[in-house]
């Protein structure tokens, strides 16, 4: 004959938002109770009771977990990333706590386990546990939370690697879940003062959030520089980019201009090459984003400038997953060459930043 073997159901559970204490106190929800607004970057613990259900005990039994957006994981199944692997967009990671990983749990937080399992941090690591026949036990797992989509849902389940079958519900029983928070975005637009090193430039004038004033321009100068600290924050999945439009050329109130510079967005040249000696002038922008989408590293060289578009938007700032307070500087730089008319010369700049979830 033959026995059946041990097998586990999943029983009841409960989240923890005290990744640093041994056994947590600090629970996100009630027993079975799936927490709200989960913020990105997050590390936290979940409390799982297994039940022996064939009357068997275990040998070196071994549990790792995965996550799904479906509830019945009839598609979607996805591991947590390793704690090494973990970026920006794995979504869900095993975390790093206190705990090492197998070691002994030393207090039930469960009301129905009976038996103390083992912290698990690593999803493939043998284990030294042997659980008992037909005896609720209790585990725990730490998770952190990195570029998982916002506003949505996810369920998580055990899956045996002895046996190599994920873990049923017992009757009655839930799959831990979890909600993340609604989708965020923030712009800060900050001012910086003369005599700031940034982007290979030394900047000559103080601007303020919504202005840059270059004041008089001496002509035959190598030109007045400037620049603006942009600061953005989102939780957007796969990050953001922000764009750029001029509202037209840089003018006087007597409709002449000042002549934009050769290089492009797509091509920005450096300001010896980009300013033309024959030109009454030159007006254009740096971004020290030195990678934008798509891989481009367009502005990587400081000291590369870009003509202003007036019709289009064209891409200054990019990041590929949620960030916190992700700064960048856009310097701004004018020229007056001996045949630019006597003026006053105004613009307004038009930002657009968008998330990208």
């Amino acid at each position: 004959l033959t026995t059946a073997g041990y097998a586990a159901e999943q029983k009841n559970w409960r989240w923890y938002s005290d990744p640093g204490s041994e056994t947590p106190v600090a629970p996100m929800a009630g027993q079975n109770t799936a927490p709200v607004n989960l913020s990105n970057g997050s590390t936290f613990k979940v409390r799982v009771t297994l039940n022996e259900i064939n009357a068997s005990d275990g040998v070196n039994q071994k549990f790792r977990l995965q996550f799904s957006t479906v509830s019945d994981f009839s598609s979607g199944v996805t591991e947590l990333a390793k704690i090494a692997n973990c970026n920006s967009s794995s979504q869900f990671c095993y975390g790093d706590g206190v705990d090492v990983d197998d070691a002994p749990i030393s207090t039930l937080v469960l009301t129905d386990s009976t038996a103390k399992g083992r912290h698990n941090e690593i999803a493939t690591s043998t284990s030294t546990m042997h659980p008992v026949a037909s005896t609720p036990t209790e585990f725990e797992y730490t998770i952190q939370q990195q570029g998982a989509s916002v506003n949505t849902t996810y369920y998580f389940r055990l899956f045996d690697n002895n046996h190599n079958r994920p873990v049923p519900l017992g009757a009655g029983a839930s799959y831990p879940s979890l909600s993340t928070d609604g989708a965020t975005l923030s712009l800060m637009v900050g001012a910086l003062s003369a005599g700031v090193t940034t982007g290979g430039i030394t900047t000559d004038v103080v601007t303020t959030p919504t202005s840059i004033p270059f004041g008089t321009i001496p002509i035959g100068s190598t030109g007045v520089k400037a620049a603006q600290r942009f600061t953005v924050s989102t939780n957007a999945t796969q990050g953001y980019s922000m764009f750029v439009k001029s509202s037209a050329p840089l003018l006087s109130q007597y409709a002449t201009s000042v002549p934009d510079v050769v290089g492009t967005n797509a091509s920005p040249l450096a300001w010896a090459t980009s300013c033309l000696s024959s030109a009454s002038g030159c007006w254009g922008y740096h971004t020290n984003d030195a990678s934008l989408s798509g891989g481009s590293t367009r502005f990587i060289i400081d000291d590369t400038y870009a003509k202003f578009a007036t019709t289009t938007q064209e891409e200054v700032l990019y990041n590929a997953g949620p960030v916190n307070n992700d700064v960048n500087d856009i310097i701004y730089r004018v020229e007056a060459h001996q045949l630019l008319s006597a003026g006053a010369y105004t613009t307004a700049l038009v930002y657009i930043l968008v998330p990208i979830f």
